[in-house]
């Protein structure tokens, strides 16, 4: 089968639970793409304060704790955080109310965000910092920070491996990392819901052929949807899918490698988490008859709501 025949397979399968983004005129969900509506040029930095609002609001009510299985008030209270990936800054100040951080530093990789992350947070009582920065290389000084702090981040880094590295360099002796990501093989992991809603196509499809055939739909939309068209038709060097790394819970395992300690490593199945699961009972239920699967090595890939860990950084002398 050519690619081309293949793209046009993938696109009958996106389009059994076809999706569109969020309209920037209804309530500002976690869509960061909205920032490149054309609603928004002109006013980016008051769109972004509205994400933060929402987040902020998201994080109050699910707390990240849930994905943890327990309360991260004694890990984190009065201890000096970075986070990675902090955004406009909206879960970034929920965490340093809940947890009564002694100080936080926050990167990001543009300064258009960081400046509406510092406006958002700029309330609140304690030393705070941003400044721009990728994951695989931190601007701070060895054994810096207690802790680190990273939520649904490490899936779109360049580098897992090279970022990891880094936030050990940074952290203190016994500093611990507190990590959240959704792994490669969770079912709507794709990261195309632009496009589709349609769960596990990445299991049938290269990433190649699923951006292909995304950019394909997005055409097809015509001009209003060029907005969230990607930049290339192609794959990066470091990309598996769109915009995503392709990191897998065996390999996340791989990665952590001597250098860590587990604190916590928790393996809460799909539907067990979040707003819907709070809504419908029945994501409650069905979550249950996943249990047993998030102990099996390979349905673990499927089953996992997302891969959730506490590390701690060990040393020479343990």
């Amino acid at each position: 089968m050519s690619w081309l025949s293949a793209m046009d397979l993938a696109k009958r399968f996106m389009r059994v639970y076809e999706s569109f983004p969020p309209s920037p005129h209804e309530e500002t969900r976690d869509c960061m793409e909205l920032i490149d509506h054309p609603v928004n040029i002109g006013s980016r930095e008051l769109f972004l304060l509205k994400l933060a609002q929402w987040c902020y609001d998201d994080e109050r009510h699910f707390p990240w704790d849930l994905y943890f299985g327990t309360d991260l008030i004694p890990f984190l209270t009065r201890k000096n955080v970075l986070e990675v990936g902090c955004s406009a800054g909206g879960r970034s100040k929920a965490w340093i109310e809940r947890y009564k951080l002694l100080s936080y530093t926050g990167v990001d990789i543009k300064q258009t965000i960081l400046q509406a992350a510092k406006r958002f947070v700029a309330p609140v009582e304690i030393v705070t910092n941003f400044c721009a920065a990728k994951a695989e290389d931190l601007p701070f000084s060895d054994e810096t920070f207690d802790a680190i702090l990273s939520f649904q981040v490490f899936e779109h880094v360049q580098n897992v491996r090279h970022a990891l590295s880094e936030c050990y360099r940074v952290l203190k002796r016994q500093g611990r990392l507190f990590i959240v990501l959704p792994g490669h093989f969770h079912p709507l992991a794709h990261h195309l819901l632009a496009v589709t809603r349609t769960p596990c196509i990445h299991y049938l499809f290269s990433g190649k052929t699923l951006v292909k055939a995304y950019d394909e739909i997005i055409r097809e939309r015509g001009n209003n949807a060029l907005w969230y068209r990607r930049k290339s038709h192609d794959l990066e060097s470091w990309e598996r899918g769109h915009q995503i790394n392709g990191t897998t819970h065996f390999q996340f395992r791989k990665y952590i490698g001597n250098n860590w300690r587990t604190i916590r490593h928790s393996r809460q199945p799909i539907g067990s988490i979040g707003r819907n699961s709070s809504k419908r009972k029945i994501y409650k239920i069905i979550s249950y008859l996943f249990l047993p699967l998030v102990l099996i090595p390979f349905a673990r890939e499927i089953f996992l709501h997302r891969i959730t860990y506490i590390l701690e950084k060990k040393t020479a002398d343990g």
